[in-house]
């Protein structure tokens, strides 16, 4: 959104006007169709904080549990066609928005690298945007878009390799856990068997 802020606006009939935050609207199939609830300022969230917004407004979109402002105020909005097994679509545009995104199927596919061919995993996005605010050049400038993709990728890297932290340290806490627990019960365990004896069978005054 900052680097093509024409995507993120509204064209009215005083002229375009420009918003100065992101509120992504979240395409999310339910049982009897399909609804946008809008994450509010997007853009002032980091990974952790998105991840937990988004998932609450999932959880109470497909509980039916979404307020009418969850729905409103949307400047930008996503859709995960591939979920469907879409190869490429042709969304269209949640006015008054400027455009939609959507992300399709990740499939392996052959990628010429340097003078060779290797197997990757590839995904098409695909975009509707009002051509009256955003003229073609503007959002599919080559240079551009090349130079944002390798920043994407070591986005991406980073956030892989935080990703394997995270996995790490939670299999090395609930290896920990697990120990723990085991040791907890054989030491209760040792603490009844090493009680007193009790009288035998058959010694009682009855």
């Amino acid at each position: 959104m900052k680097q093509f802020p024409w995507l993120n606006s509204q064209w009215t009939e005083e002229g375009i006007v420009l918003k100065h935050y992101v509120n992504m609207g979240i395409a999310v199939a339910i049982p009897d169709g399909l609804i946008v609830p809008v994450l509010k300022d997007a853009d002032q969230m980091g990974f952790t904080d998105l991840v937990r917004a988004l998932n609450d407004l999932v959880e109470r979109a497909r509980n039916k549990q979404l307020k009418p402002d969850d729905v409103q105020g949307g400047t930008f909005t996503l859709n995960n066609t591939g979920a469907t097994g879409s190869l490429a679509s042709q969304p269209i545009i949640n006015q008054p928005q400027a455009a939609i995104l959507t992300t399709e199927s990740i499939l392996k596919k052959p990628v010429v690298i340097g003078d060779g061919i290797a197997i990757r995993h590839m995904m098409n996005m695909c975009m509707s945007f009002d051509h009256r605010i955003v003229p073609d050049r503007s959002v599919w400038n080559p240079a551009e878009v090349h130079r944002n993709c390798l920043d994407c990728r070591r986005v991406c890297y980073q956030v892989g390799r935080g990703i394997l932290k995270l996995r790490t340290i939670w299999r090395l806490v609930a290896a920990v856990r697990g120990w723990c627990l085991c040791v907890l019960a054989e030491r209760r365990g040792g603490d009844t068997a090493g009680g007193p004896p009790g009288p035998p069978p058959g010694s009682g005054p009855y």
